[in-house]
């Protein structure tokens, strides 16, 4: 069983294939619901709230696109996918 330090430092199993959704809900629960809370303070247009999001995920050192997208699938933003 492979283990993960998640974001919010503590180890739990690796669920999934590095990078895909469910992987990524192990990896970055903090990131997750820091990305929800975001979305429902955020008034402004589609783009601006994707933006925003966008700019969160960067700076928590993801560069992947299929991780990033992953990310937002897992979110309130899978509305707009």
């Amino acid at each position: 069983m492979n283990m993960v330090k998640n974001d919010m430092g503590n180890m739990v199993v690796a669920i999934g294939a590095p990078g895909s959704m469910a992987r990524v809900q192990c990896e970055h629960p903090a990131l997750i619901n820091t990305l929800n809370e975001c979305y429902d303070f955020s008034n402004e247009s589609k783009q601006h709230g994707l933006a925003v999001a966008e700019l969160l995920i960067k700076q928590s050192g993801i560069t992947s696109k299929l991780e990033r997208e992953s990310l937002l699938k897992v979110t309130k933003y899978s509305k707009y996918f």
